[in-house]
């Protein structure tokens, strides 16, 4: 990479950027943001004294005298007239012999107040702590106490051979790159990694003035380095942090919220933001698409797996509303998922007593008005349609006996206006999920559960018994029951109720019944209300349709076929 494309937008965010600057940190600011993200513990003179020895490059440097370091270049424009402003270009010096010690006599040029720092350059901090470090495990002592000499005369010596090679003044040259590099281009992606702010869509080009230097910059690093640079932030902050769910989680936060965390979660969210602002830029400046942070650290994803999981492909530009999939999955999606239509009270008793408590279900009563006069089918079919639109299922019961109303229905099915289910019950709720026998008890128990005095209708129940062949359905089952002195029986939530009670007692018809053995279509429904608190609804739809004959889900077939 060609150092003078990074070192001119780096002047130019210096002098072009007073918001910038004032996000600056001094080093002791700099020892406690590391601190607090589990980092690493530093002093304000330790931090000063990686600066003198190049580990540490500064972001801007202001004094009252002048400072004499060889790569430390003169700022015009900026400061007090008596103030020397500087930026630096500094690269770190080779020794042969390593760098212990190299610290012993730095306070003797104290320049804690002159030196700012971007909060960036925490990295270089972590991979002072990672690679310089020398420890023992917490049991070391009490196992065999001259180990620790042991372990200390190995890491003296791993530390001399690291320092004292090429390679590592090149990677601290290259992990400042990776701050320097994130810090740049910090001024387009602030408002959107930090404020909360809506991106831009990436085919948006850069404009001119710095926008246009920061492009000129990035081109020249390549894309190549551009996302190893990216890569090496997301693996740090996997190793300061393994999980990886959590991570997508806290950064789809309020960004209030997340600039709270301490710790290493903290720590991994500072290097997550930093990968996300190189990768915003680049994907501006070369306008396409580039992997999202939670892509390009360990592991793999197969072609598909984000949009699956997450509920679209990008995760962190995407709606709200199409990531509650994910929030599903984590057990912490408390809003709509199902939105249940029932045309009368009878459906909407029996569904709220066995779904009703669930928080996602929600249940709409239509009270057989969808396909009746003044346009109130077509308003269904936009509430299904919003529904569609909002990611919530949309789940309809219905009886047979509706023909204009399942018109409406299917055809909006085959058209794809809303996805979820429909259940048609032939000829109504109460015969297509129940026999006629059943009816019979179901009527004669609420009766006498709603009687002033007990009753003995054992007489009544034989007789209507005998009849039930003449039930077909609700309108026969009232009509029976009222001849006979029962006259309780009509649509109402508490005949629903009633009936559900049944079902939840005994989920499939009776062995006396042509359908034995199969399952009520009311429990069909009601488990699938409860059920689809944890199925994701864009997982759903990318494979699933609804068909229009029988209201069931059925797979897409592959594309090839």
């Amino acid at each position: 990479m060609k150092e003078s494309a990074l070192e001119r937008a780096r002047v130019e965010v210096v002098l072009k950027f007073e918001t910038w600057r004032r996000r600056l940190l001094s080093p002791d600011a700099l020892a406690k943001l590391a601190k607090d993200l589990g980092l690493g513990w530093f002093s304000a003179s330790e931090v000063t004294g990686l600066w003198k020895l190049g580990l540490l490059r500064a972001d801007f440097v202001l004094s009252d005298v002048p400072i004499e370091f060889p790569g430390l270049e003169r700022l015009e424009g900026i400061g007090e007239e008596s103030e020397y402003a500087y930026c630096d270009f500094r690269r770190i010096e080779h020794r042969p012999n390593g760098y212990g010690s190299a610290l012993e006599d730095h306070d003797s040029i104290p320049l804690e107040s002159s030196l700012a720092f971007h909060p960036f350059r925490v990295y270089l901090l972590y991979h002072v702590e990672r690679t310089l470090k020398i420890g023992t495990s917490s049991t070391q002592f009490l196992v065999h106490e001259p180990g620790i000499l042991r372990i200390a005369q190995h890491s003296l010596e791993d530390h001399k051979r690291w320092t004292s090679s090429i390679e590592f003044g090149e990677r601290f040259h290259y992990w400042n790159q990776i701050a320097e590099t994130a810090s740049v281009a910090e001024p387009l992606t602030y408002d959107v990694i930090f404020r909360g702010a809506e991106p831009l869509p990436i085919s948006t080009p850069l404009e001119d003035g710095f926008e246009s230097t920061l492009s000129e910059m990035l081109a020249t690093t390549g894309k190549a380095v551009l996302h190893q640079m990216c890569s090496d932030l997301a693996f740090a902050a996997e190793r300061l942090d393994e999980n990886r769910s959590v991570h997508v989680l806290l950064r789809l936060m309020n960004w209030r919220e997340r600039e709270r965390l301490k710790g290493k979660l903290g720590g991994t969210m500072h290097f997550l933001a930093m990968a996300e602002s190189i990768r915003r830029s680049a994907e501006r400046a070369f306008e396409e698409a580039w992997p999202e942070e939670d892509e390009i650290g360990p592991g793999q994803w197969f072609s598909g797996a984000r949009k699956m999981l997450y509920g679209d492909e990008r995760v962190f530009d995407a709606p709200r509303r199409l990531l509650r999939d994910y929030l599903t999955q984590l057990g912490l999606d408390f809003a709509i998922k199902v939105r249940c239509y029932v045309e009368g009270d009878t459906e909407y008793g029996a569904l709220a007593h066995a779904a009703g408590s669930f928080d996602h279900v929600q249940l709409v009563n239509l009270s057989g008005n969808v396909a009746e006069r003044r346009g109130r089918g077509l308003a269904f079919v936009e509430s299904l349609e919003a529904d569609m639109k909002s990611g919530i299922f949309s789940v309809v019961v219905i009886d047979g006996d509706r023909e204009e109303y399942i018109r409406i229905l299917r055809q909006a099915a085959e058209n794809e206006r809303f996805h979820g289910r429909f259940f048609i019950c032939d000829p109504d709720i109460e015969c297509g999920n129940f026999s006629a026998p059943e009816l019979i008890e179901i009527a004669i128990q609420e009766y006498q559960k709603n009687a002033l005095v007990g009753a003995d209708l054992t007489s009544t129940k034989t007789a209507m018994l005998a009849l039930a062949s003449t039930v077909h359905n609700n309108n026969d089952l009232i009509a029976l029951a009222k001849n006979h002195g029962i006259t309780n029986v009509r649509k109402s939530e508490s005949w629903g109720k009633a009936l559900m009670e049944l079902a939840i007692a005994n989920p499939v018809f009776p062995v006396d019944d042509p359908r034995a053995g199969h399952q009520r279509p009311i429990i069909e429904a009601a488990e699938l209300l409860i059920r689809m608190q944890g199925i994701g609804f864009f997982r759903s739809i990318a494979v699933e349709r609804i068909d229009s004959r029988s209201g069931k889900t059925v797979q897409l077939k592959p594309a090839a076929e």
